[in-house]
């Protein structure tokens, strides 16, 4: 008898107290010695808690992988319906349903099973089954019980018996020959992956072309078939056809006999090494691993060579038993039936990684980057898909990494900052090979980021101190603007933007504004600071009395400059009365409103009338000369740009000195002294 078996397996874990969490895989186990292709029982629906879930079932549809929510309240279920399909062409199959530990589990679950096939689904036929798991009482933290729920479906062929010369109603012959051969197109490139029907004197039968087109079906019987070769559909489509649709809907044809070998030309196919003959020895050698059957004819030399990708240590040579396996080249020696040894040369290959495109070392502003496949990975036995991680770091060692998603027909990155995108090749056999090279996206939505710290005033000049920041491209560019209308340009230094030649005591709007290197939209932050003013000098005065009237023996103006707040100030005087200064001063060119430009400076202490002068800082003038006349002292502070108001000064009469004479003038009768005498002269001549 020949058995293929689907097995579910339902796995109960208790999840904290009262609960039960409830995880469902459905993994498929095969083993088929003889008409591989013809006997197939697979799985054709699934349903969970009622709602369709086909995309649990694997490509070849002999597994189910799929996680459910847990089962925590008394009543709750879990439903599980499949739909089981028989494509096998001449094979019947019983099917049975065995459950493992469920007696163990009767206080706490229910489990019931409906089915509609009762057992035995025929050939070309299609089964249901319904599982349900109820929850009928808690398992609390402190019970120690096996909650593991073992769920078989066994699925075994009811072989045709030996058939004999004559056999009725079609007088088929016994199937005692095989052929094997690689199809092609016109061009002769290999049809690779396509589904085979051929039409015997027993029926139709039905194969696959591996990935190198070819493809081998033993048990034919001797005489003429008709060989239909389908590019697009796939096995449960053409299970669904009758003699007549196969005909109507393959795209290629060709007739071959049990006597055909070579090379063949047919109706839009060829077929290349074509050997079909009576199996009396062996001349097809299949091997299994990971569930997979591969086959392989013996060369002139007896010998049959596998390249495979597995992780496993352990292949069965079908009809032969198992044998070990290393990552090197295994040599087995099997013995036919007529004494012939063949040797069985399986070299042990890990598949590839595929390369990828479509990253970007630079930061780019995009909502998303599609990484592809550049150059697809290998496998000896064919890629059955990719798998990828994406990391926030280059990764140096994979065997921490835990979260692998499954890769279709690219990797979208929507979120910004670095990814590292990696692939691994899963080869039909489920062998993984190692990751690929590292493909690298950078992305960056945001614009920077700008902070004032501080400001800083003079009275000609504004300092802003500020931070500028983009924690993804970087900081391309930054600009200041200053003005009523950000009409004006400040320099850039550093962290700081530098606004000069400033009016004093004024109010000033600004902004910073900064762009990152893949061009999102400026980001600028705004304020306003004031320059200082520049105050007025002070003046005051010392008066030395010693005469009578508003005259005085000397006076002593005290000129104080406040330098508060002020860029480089410089300080000036001038006067309309000579005085002698406290300290030395420095003679300027002009006499105007404004000191000019100064001339062959000249040092000295002596103050001029009507002649600027460049001081120091605070300062004393002495006025000891006579005069009859008051007169002006001007002071002033100058920060390069902006004067200040000017601080005026009333120097007052100076009198002479001399000593006081009594005598009396006929002229002048009220004159008493000297100094009265002298002003009646000089009212007099003038």
């Amino acid at each position: 008898m020949k058995r293929k078996y689907i097995s579910i397996l339902i796995l109960l874990l208790t999840m904290g107290f009262a609960s039960i969490s409830t995880v469902l895989f459905i993994v498929g186990r095969t083993s088929v010695k003889r008409n591989f292709e013809d006997f197939d029982v697979y799985f054709s629906k699934v349903y969970l808690n009622g709602v369709k879930h086909d995309e649990y079932i694997s490509s070849n549809g002999k597994n189910i992988d799929f996680g459910i929510n847990e089962l925590k309240t008394v009543g709750e279920e879990v439903v599980l319906e499949y739909e089981i399909t028989n494509a096998s062409s001449q094979y019947d199959a019983d099917v049975s349903l065995l459950f493992d530990n469920l007696n163990n589990l009767n206080e706490y679950l229910e489990v019931t099973k409906e089915d509609n096939y009762d057992g035995f689904i025929t050939s070309h036929g299609k089964g249901t089954g319904r599982i349900t798991i109820k929850l009928i009482k808690p398992v609390t933290e402190e019970s120690d019980v096996d909650m593991n729920l073992n769920l078989g479906i066994n699925a075994e062929e009811k072989e045709l018996e030996d058939m004999e010369e004559g056999y009725t109603p079609e007088n088929p012959k016994p199937n005692s020959f095989s052929a094997s051969m690689i199809v092609a197109d016109e061009e002769e490139n290999p049809l690779k992956d396509k589904q085979i029907v051929y039409k015997t004197a027993n029926g139709l039968r039905y194969g696959e072309t591996d990935l190198d087109g070819f493809i081998y079906q033993d048990n034919i019987p001797e005489g003429t078939m008709d060989l239909y070769v389908f590019d697009n559909l796939n096995r449960e489509d053409i299970m669904n056809m009758n003699e007549e649709d196969v005909k109507l809907n393959a795209n290629r044809s060709i007739t071959i006999t049990t006597s055909t070998y070579g090379r063949q030309v047919g109706n839009k196919v060829i077929l290349l090494d074509v050997l079909s003959k009576k199996t009396s020895e062996i001349t097809l050698v299949e091997i299994k691993v990971d569930n997979k059957v591969l086959r392989k004819e013996v060369d002139e030399e007896k010998k049959v060579i596998f390249n495979i990708d597995t992780d496993s240590t352990v292949i069965e040579i079908l009809s032969f038993g198992e044998r070990t396996l290393t990552s090197e080249e295994n040599i087995y020696e099997i013995q036919d039936n007529l004494g012939s040894i063949i040797s069985v040369i399986v070299r042990n290959k890990k598949p590839t990684p595929p390369t990828l495109t479509g990253g970007n070392a630079e930061f780019v502003l995009d909502e998303s980057v599609r990484v592809q496949i550049k150059e697809e990975g290998t496998a000896t036995s064919g890629v059955s898909g990719y798998e990828y991680i994406i990391s926030n770091s280059l990764v140096s060692d994979f065997t921490n990494i835990n979260v692998v998603e499954k890769f279709k027909d690219e990797i979208i990155i929507t979120d910004e900052g670095t990814h590292y995108i990696y692939l691994r090749t899963v080869s039909n056999n489920g062998t993984r090979s190692a990751w690929s090279n590292v493909e690298v996206v950078k992305i960056d939505k945001s614009s920077p980021v700008v902070e004032i710290k501080k400001t800083t005033t003079t009275s000609n000049s504004i300092n802003i101190e500020f931070t500028a920041t983009d924690i993804y491209s970087g900081i391309d560019r930054i600009n200041c603007y200053y003005g009523d209308n950000y009409e004006y340009t400040g320099a850039i230094e550093g962290n700081v933007c530098s606004i000069k030649n400033l009016n004093s005591n004024k109010t000033y709007k600004y902004k910073i504004c900064a762009t990152d290197k893949v061009g999102n939209a400026e980001t600028c932050k705004e304020g306003e600071a004031g320059t200082n003013e520049v105050k007025n000098p002070v003046i005051t005065f010392e008066n030395i009395n010693g005469s009578t009237g508003d005259y005085y023996l000397s006076q002593t103006a005290k000129v104080n400059f406040n330098i508060e707040g002020i860029a480089t100030p410089t300080h000036y005087i001038k006067s309309t009365r000579k005085g002698i200064a406290s300290a030395n001063v420095v003679a300027s060119c002009g006499s105007g409103d404004t000191p000019a430009e100064e001339c062959t400076p000249t040092t000295t202490n002596v103050i001029e009338k009507n002649i600027w002068y460049r001081v120091e800082g605070n300062i004393n003038v002495t006025y000891n000369e006579s005069y009859d006349e008051y007169s002006e002292l001007v002071a002033i502070t100058y920060d390069g740009l902006n004067y200040s108001r000017k601080a005026t000064g009333t120097i007052g009469k100076i009198a002479f000195m001399a000593a006081d004479l009594e005598y009396q003038n006929a002229l002048a009768p009220d004159v008493r002294n000297v100094q009265e005498a002298l002003d009646d002269l000089y009212k007099r001549f003038n």
